[in-house]
């Protein structure tokens, strides 16, 4: 989700199409996090515990992998948008 809101809202000049996308893509982030937020409260015995100290450490491995992963692609976005705009040589 954060990629695309990157995508879509670092264009120079967007459509009608896209600038209508943008607050809609907003609230449909919104609520989901409302909606993940209100189950946790109703169903607190849904979330299962780490049964081993392996399980974390897997856990905590692979969600740093993967947040990596995701700051490089925003980053690539960011740096080929602002290339592509001539960003530096406008200056």
């Amino acid at each position: 989700m954060t990629w695309l809101k990157f995508r879509f809202s670092l264009e120079r000049e967007p459509d009608m199409e896209r600038r209508l996308f943008q607050p809609w893509f907003l609230a449909a982030f919104a609520l989901n996090v409302i909606v993940l937020l209100t189950l946790d409260h109703l169903h607190p015995d849904w979330p299962t515990l780490f049964k081993t100290p392996l399980d974390r450490y897997l856990d905590l491995a692979t969600g740093f992998l993967v947040s990596v992963v995701a700051c490089i692609l925003m980053l690539w976005v960011v740096v080929a948008n602002h290339a592509r705009s001539g960003g530096a040589s406008s200056r």
